[in-house]
């Protein structure tokens, strides 16, 4: 939020700038090639932004985590997005990232197993299942390379395989059958990318993961959760079997963290409550009980109508 108002100041400061900078400029001259350099200087001078690395998709930066000396907090545009401990891969900051992990702990085949991250972040849950469940083979898809080198140069790999490029091309370029777990965690600012949250999408889904395997998914919404009941009804066409986890602040009636669950198979919800409630915390969420009645009216996405962002307005 402080990042919001400050590039809110920013940008009323630059608009004064550009307005101050017209009445002294001529139309002509503004448009000339020094007056194109001068207004330049002027939005150079104007909006500082945090940025260590300008990619081609997010204004990229890394954190000190004040209170842990060994945490780290990336940053894309203004959103925390991941949390790393460079001594302890296995420690999880975040709340949906503690449910993720969770959901496959309940869910997954004890020991190694093949999994799938779509969005890949600093990496933390391949990171934790390094640690947790070594000889794990993962693939993690990643859109910005520029991201990987950066967090290759701060905190390392995990031990993985990256592709970057699209994570929709991605996925449909692997096997039938080839995944125990697929985590979804992309992100384009607090909206997951509509064409990963289609219905289409999630066939692709269905077909890599194995009989009974887990797809997991970080949400963002809030207010009315329209956009999260919809990619919930959305994930239920292709995995019938569905659970939708509100998160605290989400119930609170903010915008914040959801996570859904998804199978072919029966999920045992008892042994994933018990995981959650035994973190140490008071941040539980809420699990959907009557997931008929909560998507009763639910929007399903679908690659020829999916308006993500239009879902999610009006979210706090």
């Amino acid at each position: 939020r402080d990042r919001i108002v400050t590039v809110g100041v920013l940008l009323t400061i630059a608009g004064v700038l550009m307005w101050a900078t017209r009445r002294l400029m001529t139309a002509p001259a503004m448009l000339s090639a020094s007056g194109l350099a001068g207004l330049a200087l002027v939005g150079v001078a104007s909006t500082d932004v945090p940025c260590e690395i300008q990619s081609a998709y997010y204004c990229i930066s890394v954190e000190v985590d004040a209170e842990r000396a060994d945490g780290r907090v990336l940053v894309l545009d203004d959103l925390r997005h991941s949390y790393v401990d460079l001594e302890d891969p296995a420690h999880l900051e975040f709340w949906y990232v503690r449910r993720i992990a969770d959901a496959i702990d309940a869910f997954a085949p004890d020991g190694p197993i093949d999994a799938i991250a779509v969005g890949g972040g600093a990496m933390t849950i391949p990171r934790w299942l390094d640690t947790t469940r070594p000889g794990s083979e993962q693939v993690v898809l990643e859109i910005d390379p520029d991201l990987v080198d950066l967090v290759d140069d701060r905190f390392g790999l995990p031990n993985a395989t990256i592709v970057t490029g699209d994570g929709r091309v991605a996925l449909s370029d692997l096997p039938d059958d080839s995944a125990d777990v697929i985590v979804g965690d992309a992100f384009g600012s607090r909206s997951v990318p509509w064409h990963l949250a289609t219905r289409e999408f999630m066939a692709d889904v269905a077909r890599v993961l194995r009989p009974g395997g887990l797809y997991v998914a970080n949400v963002i919404d809030g207010g009315q959760e329209s956009f999260l009941r919809a990619e919930a009804a959305t994930i239920a066409t292709q995995l019938p079997v569905v659970a939708v986890l509100r998160g605290p602040d989400v119930v609170d009636g903010f915008i914040s963290n959801s996570v859904i669950v998804a199978s072919s198979a029966v999920l045992d919800l008892d042994r994933w409550d018990a995981l959650r409630f035994a973190d140490g915390t008071d941040r539980h969420g809420e699990l959907v009980a009557d997931l008929d009645e909560y998507l009763d009216g639910a929007l399903v996405l679908t690659d020829d109508f999916a308006p993500v962002d239009q879902l999610i307005i009006g979210a706090r």
